[in-house]
C-alpha cells in the first residue's frame, strides 16, 4: 500500500526555532487553513462549487479465462497438483513412461474443474501421425479429493491451434463442468447398453467411450473417411472383451439429414486396443470388410 510523504516546507532563517527563542505569534488555525484553501483553489483555476477529486485508475483486470485465452491455475494454488495427479492416475495405464501434461486450460470453479492439455511422455508431447494430441476432462472434488472424467479427445497441427470445446461448447465455469461430465457418463452408459457383452470392465471405465467415439470422429474428418457431417452420424459400442472392444459408426436419418427415419445402415466400424489406444478400422477397405491399422 502507497501512503502519502508529508511534505515538508523550509523556513527562512527568522522562523527557525531554537530552544531559546521565543516563537513568534501566529494567525489562528481555522483562519489559516481557510486562506490557505482559498489559495489552493485559486491556482487550480476553480472555485469551491466544482472541486472534484479524481479517483487512483483502476488495477488494470487480466485477461478473461475465456474460449480466447489460453489460462491456467497460479502454481500456488493448493488444488493444482491434485488435479493434475487425479487425471495422471486416470490415464497412466494408457502410456509407457512418464506422463505429465502442457495445460493449455485449467480452470477451477468450487468443487469443479476442467483440464485441456496436451499429452506429455517421457518429455516428449504425443502425436498421433504429425498431430498433437489433445485430452480434455472434468473433475469434481469430494471428500477423498479430486475425481477425474475424460469428457473429451482431439488433434491439432500446431500447439497454437489447440482447440478445448467439448462437443462444440465452451467450458467455462462450474455449470459447463457439470453438464461435460454428466454427458460423458450418459453416453458411457449408453454404450454400455448396446454393447452385447457389458462386462465389469467397462462398468470401472464410464469415460472411456466418450473420449474414443471423439477421437473416431477425428479420424473420421481427418482422413475424410466419409462426407456425412458428424450430425448425420451416430455410434454405438459392440464387441466388448477385456482386450477392446469396437466402436460402429452409422448413418443418421431425420428431416435435416435425410433418409428413412426407420432405418440406420452402418458406415464402417473401428477397433479400439485398450491397453494401447491403437485403431484399425475396415473403412479403407469397405469392400473386402478386412480391418486395418489407422492410428
Amino acid at each position: 500500500m502507497n501512503f502519502l510523504k508529508p511534505v515538508s516546507r523550509s523556513r527562512s532563517p527568522s522562523q527557525t526555532e531554537h530552544p531559546s527563542s521565543v516563537r513568534p505569534s501566529a494567525a489562528p488555525p481555522m483562519r489559516l487553513a481557510g486562506f490557505v484553501f482559498i489559495s489552493l483553489l485559486a491556482l487550480a483555476g476553480c472555485s469551491d462549487k466544482d472541486v472534484s477529486v479524481e479517483p487512483p485508475p483502476a488495477a488494470q483486470a487480466p485477461e478473461p479465462c475465456d474460449a480466447s485465452h489460453a489460462c491456467d491455475l497460479p502454481k500456488d494454488d493448493p488444488d493444482r497438483r491434485s488435479i493434475l495427479d487425479a487425471v495422471r492416475r486416470l490415464e497412466a495405464a494408457k502410456w509407457d513412461g512418464k506422463l505429465e501434461f502442457l495445460v493449455r486450460r485449467l480452470i477451477k470453479d468450487g468443487d469443479a474443474a476442467y483440464l485441456c492439455a496436451l499429452f506429455q511422455v517421457s518429455g516428449q508431447l504425443s502425436r498421433t501421425d504429425e498431430d498433437f494430441d489433445v485430452g480434455m476432462w472434468g473433475l469434481r472434488k469430494q471428500a477423498d479429493g479430486w475425481h477425474a472424467v475424460a469428457v473429451g479427445e482431439g488433434l491439432a497441427e500446431k500447439l497454437s491451434q489447440v482447440g478445448c470445446r467439448v462437443s462444440g461448447r465452451d467450458i467455462t465455469a462450474r455449470n459447463d463442468i457439470i453438464a461435460a461430465i454428466a454427458n460423458a457418463q450418459q453416453s458411457a452408459v449408453a454404450a454400455r447398453g448396446n454393447s452385447p457383452q457389458a462386462s465389469r470392465v467397462n462398468a470401472s471405465a464410464p469415460a472411456e467411450y466418450p473420449a474414443a467415439i471423439d477421437r473416431v470422429f477425428n479420424i473420421i474428418r481427418k482422413h475424410h473417411l466419409t462426407s456425412l457431417p458428424a450430425e448425420c452420424m451416430e455410434t454405438r459400442v459392440s464387441g466388448e472383451t477385456t482386450q477392446s472392444y469396437s466402436v460402429d459408426v452409422f448413418e443418421h436419418h431425420d428431416a435435416k439429414c435425410g433418409g428413412d427415419p426407420a432405418t440406420s445402415p452402418r458406415l464402417f466400424s473401428f477397433e479400439v486396443n485398450r491397453a494401447t489406444g491403437a485403431m484399425q478400422t475396415d473403412a479403407l477397405d469397405i469392400a473386402n470388410g478386412e480391418m486395418q491399422p489407422i492410428e
